[in-house]
């Protein structure tokens, strides 16, 4: 679950509801996540920035990567994976 104001993606249990971790986004240079997608595997988050950045989290161990840091879209709160 994204978190725009606070910066912050959410990763809660579909089983438990329990929370599984928080990755705060600024630090991968995505501001105000807004838009997420699992990928075709299941491996990756794909993240969104409302303002700038792109990144991916793992769903294994909730680790963080960038993918583009750089404005891609500006004020989206979706995504698509195709």
């Amino acid at each position: 679950m994204t978190f725009p104001a606070s910066e912050i993606v959410a990763v809660f249990g579909g089983a438990d509801g329990a929370l599984h971790g928080v990755v705060a986004t600024p630090r991968f240079g995505l501001r105000h996540p807004c838009g997420i997608v699992l990928d075709g595997g299941g491996e990756h988050w794909l993240v969104t920035g409302h303002e700038r950045g792109f990144m991916r989290i793992t769903t294994a161990d909730l680790s963080a990567a960038v993918v583009a840091p750089e404005p891609r879209w500006w004020g989206h709160s979706h995504s698509a994976l195709l």
